[in-house]
């Protein structure tokens, strides 16, 4: 039946329309006009310090992209549990002594993310000086102890 060829038509060009409304209502909710400023903020801070690791959004692509600095990840509380998931053994005092071998500072601007990891939270509160003047933003000095 041809009418119902053109009901099922609109329907599903109705969802596309609505899933694109909504995706566009979302990038209007959100202002990125400091972005820019604050990734550059934080490149500036961190250049001192040389290579680092980092617990930042989009795996510190933006901090890459507005500041010019590339850092090395830190996995996120989901990616660990995934490596173990699917049975990989994960020692996170070597990963920790791994991913941080050759970095001078530990970056952390998912804040949520990193009071997730306990094991994380313990090693650089306990063992390295926080050094960040920019609200929002943990830098740790790796190449000093407490």
């Amino acid at each position: 039946n041809p009418w119902v060829k053109w009901a099922a038509s609109g329907i599903l060009l109705g969802l596309v329309f609505a899933n694109i409304y909504q995706a566009r209502n979302t990038l209007n909710k959100t202002d990125y006009r400091n972005e820019p400023q604050f990734w550059q903020e934080i490149a500036r801070e961190l250049a001192p310090y040389g290579p680092a690791v980092g617990l930042t959004q989009d795996y510190g692509l933006r901090l890459t992209y507005w500041g010019g600095i590339s850092i090395a990840n830190w996995f996120t509380a989901d990616e660990i549990q995934l490596r173990q998931a699917s049975g990989q053994q994960v020692d996170f005092d070597q990963l920790f002594e791994e991913k941080t071998e050759n970095a001078n500072a530990f970056l952390v601007t998912l804040v949520d993310e990193y009071a997730k990891q306990e094991d994380l939270k313990h090693i650089l509160d306990g063992n390295y000086p926080q050094v960040s003047s920019t609200p929002g933003v943990w830098l740790y000095d790796l190449r000093k102890t407490k």
